[in-house]
This record gives C-alpha cells, structure tokens and sequence, in this order.
C-alpha cells in the first residue's frame, strides 16, 4: 500500500479531524515522505552525536593489526578494533591497546607503559586521524569519544571527554574536524599536553 493510499484510508475511516492530521504527520515521518527544505538533503543534515562504545572493542585481527606502525609491535598481542557503526554499517574502526588487559599483568607497583595514541581508520585501513590517547584506558585517565556533525555518512568531529583522577580533573578536550584537503581529522585548538 502506498503512502498516499494509506492516507486516503485515513481520511475515509476517520473524518478528517485532528487525529487524522496527527497520524497522517506520523505516517509521512515514518515512511520518509515528509516534506524538506528545498536544497537539504538527508545527508547533510546533522546527526547527535554518536559514542564509541568501548564494550564493542574485540581483539584486533591480524589484517587490522597490519594498520598499525612499529610503535604498536610491543603491545600486538593487546591490540583492540572498535567499530563505529551506523545503520548496521562500520563507518570508522578505532584501533587501540587494550590497557586494561596490559596492566593486569604488570608487576605491582610498576609504571604504567607509553601507549600508543589510538588510530582512526576507515573500514579499508586507511588512517584518518589519531586520538590523544588510548582508548577508552590510558592510565591514569579513560577517554570518551564521540562522532557528530554527520554530513554524507561521514562524521565531521570527533569530541573527547577525559577523566581525569588528577588536579585537572574530567573535562573535555578540544575536538578533532574533518580537514576536506587533507582527508584527516585534525587538532584544530590547543594541545593536549601529551
């Protein structure tokens, strides 16, 4: 049945009134006939942000290890891919150290290794960007991020959250933009000290 069908039907069996306008607004929305702005399409139009989410990090698998430079080959066998996924689809994978799992097996007392900065990949394994830590454990402090500003499947910021047990405390850090030239995410702000 087509929308328009559907709408008829409405009108019809319900006289019209109010609850017909309501369901008929709902139908349209629902269906993706609701009428837009001319010169918007639903590409550009920007999304909340969407968070990465640490619990779908899974053990790296040896083509997505081969992203990673020689910085990583200490930490291979801790290494984690976190897919950024929309409409069923992985946008972007977050390939980063399982900190969590090194420092178990550190000896108490011991300092923490240098980690490397996590790496954002597209799907093939091209690297579009780094974050300024591990993610989502850098110890001491857990990053949050997530993607928004969403134009043509393609998130255009990358925001960072940081807790932080320091004096400086939780905060968030400057965002990483989408460079069109560069087809990279960039720091556009300050320095993360790091």
């Amino acid at each position: 049945m087509t929308t328009s069908t559907m709408l008829a039907s409405l009108n019809r069996h319900h006289g019209g009134g109010a609850t017909t306008l309501l369901l008929s607004v709902t139908l349209l929305v629902l269906t993706g006939h609701a009428q837009q702005k001319p010169g918007v399409s639903r590409t550009t139009v920007a999304a909340r942000p969407i968070p990465l989410n640490a619990k779908g990090c899974r053990p790296a698998t040896l083509e997505q290890k081969n992203w990673a430079d020689y910085q990583w080959a200490p930490f291979e066998s801790h290494e984690i891919a976190c897919p950024l996924r929309t409409g069923g689809r992985i946008v972007l994978v977050v390939l980063s150290v399982d900190a969590y799992e090194i420092e178990k097996t550190l000896p108490a007392q011991a300092p923490a290794p240098k980690y490397p900065r996590a790496l954002i990949v597209t799907p093939g394994g091209r690297a579009v960007g780094n974050l300024p830590f591990a993610f989502p454990f850098d110890p001491p402090v857990s990053l949050d991020v997530a993607f928004a500003d969403w134009k043509d499947g393609l998130p255009r910021t990358v925001e960072l959250y940081l807790e932080d047990p320091a004096v400086g405390g939780n905060r968030k850090l400057p965002s990483l933009k989408w460079d069109e030239k560069l087809a990279r995410y960039i720091q556009t702000e300050v320095s993360y000290g790091r």
